[in-house]
């Protein structure tokens, strides 16, 4: 391991010699990138009180670490496989691009989002009190998960596959769009929909204590289902083949959509109330 306080790092950054690099920033210094890059592997770890970002890319193996009170992100971008990890009061996000393989994590109690886009696999992860969203774009495979009790979305869109899921007592929509395979799952106890669209195939499922809706629309297969105490809607439109259910205490409708058959379902404490063949 190389440490370096923040006075003393390179302003153009650091060349990678296959060691990992820990950055001290103390409180009140000024908001800069602290970047580690090229064909060598090597993290780069940014931690205290003061601001700045944690920043890794090129072709060599390792991750972008930001941690403490200090607001910044950690950013991981390049061929090269490797994480981002932002963790701490401060606020920031944890973002990974490129085409290596790496996910992008974001806990704790500071504000920020996880991202995972570009062609690599690898899952966007968001959990801890801090508000934030997780994000996962592009053609790799990859999820993208939010949980905890913070407020924020899961949404994995792209045409890679890989699902949504959003979990816990924070409020927040599960959403999985385009056209790779998937589904949007909601769970837990805050409120929020859980939301597929798109031409790739996969359901939206919602249950759970919280109140939210399960909607699917677009050209692919799957279903709606919503169970569970917390008040809400099953939906599903558009041309694709599914079935919508609805069941347990909560107060919602099932409804179906479309121009082939599908099945509606409406339960409660096991009791078939309604079901619609179109």
């Amino acid at each position: 391991m190389i440490y370096y306080e923040a006075k003393d790092f390179p302003v153009g950054g650091l060349e990678a010699t296959g060691e990992d690099v820990e950055v001290h920033v103390p409180a009140w210094t000024a908001y800069r990138t602290y970047g580690l890059y090229g064909s060598q592997g090597g993290s780069i770890t940014v931690k205290g009180g003061g601001n700045g970002n944690a920043y890794r890319w090129g072709d060599g193996k390792g991750n972008a670490l930001r941690g403490g009170d200090g607001d910044g992100d950690a950013y991981r971008d390049g061929k090269g496989n490797g994480n981002a990890y932002r963790w701490g009061a401060g606020d920031g996000d944890a973002y990974r691009s490129g085409d290596g393989k790496g996910i992008a994590l974001r806990g704790d109690d500071g504000d920020g989002d996880a991202y995972r886009d570009g062609g690599g696999a690898g899952n966007a992860r968001r959990f801890g009190d801090g508000a934030g969203n997780a994000r996962r774009s592009g053609n790799g495979k990859g999820n993208a998960y939010r949980g905890g009790a913070g407020a924020g979305n899961a949404w994995r869109y792209g045409g890679g596959d890989g699902v949504a899921w959003r979990s816990g007592t924070g409020n927040g929509t599960a959403r999985r769009d385009g056209s790779g395979d998937g589904d949007a799952y909601r769970d837990g106890g805050g409120d929020g929909d859980a939301l597929r669209t798109g031409g790739g195939n996969g359901s939206a499922q919602r249950y759970g204590f919280g109140a939210g809706n399960a909607y699917r629309g677009g050209g692919g297969n799957g279903g709606a289902r919503r169970y569970g105490d917390g008040d809400g809607d099953a939906y599903r439109s558009g041309a694709g083949d599914g079935n919508v259910v609805r069941y347990g205490k909560g107060a919602g409708d099932a409804h179906r959509y479309g121009n082939v058959t599908g099945d509606a379902w409406r339960y409660s404490d096991g009791e078939i109330e309604e079901k619609q063949n179109e």
